[in-house]
């Protein structure tokens, strides 16, 4: 299933791509939006104790509290990318 951002900004006047994330673990479910607007992280494994996604001082959660103070997400992503890379058209060269 396709996430298209798109729909929020449709339905949500004060959202839009200065201001909205999808966070997800799967690039394909994201080909529609920008790779600006997105951030892949890596899946979340409860059993692992080494999977510091979720922690407070891990870098996932880091990098979303530099996020939420930027004044612009798409800048910021694109000046610090982080997880995965998006899936665009050229992937497949």
């Amino acid at each position: 299933m396709f996430k298209d951002l798109k729909k929020v900004w449709r339905g949500f006047n004060l959202y839009n791509g200065s201001n909205i994330v999808l966070v997800d673990d799967s690039p394909n479910k994201s080909f529609l939006n920008s790779r600006y607007n997105v951030i892949f992280s890596v899946s979340y494994n409860s059993l692992s104790a080494e999977d510091n996604c979720l922690d407070p001082k891990g870098n996932f959660v880091q990098y979303l509290e530099k996020l939420a103070d930027a004044d612009n997400v798409e800048e910021f992503i694109k000046q610090n990318p982080f997880g995965q890379l998006a899936i665009t058209e050229d992937s497949n060269k």
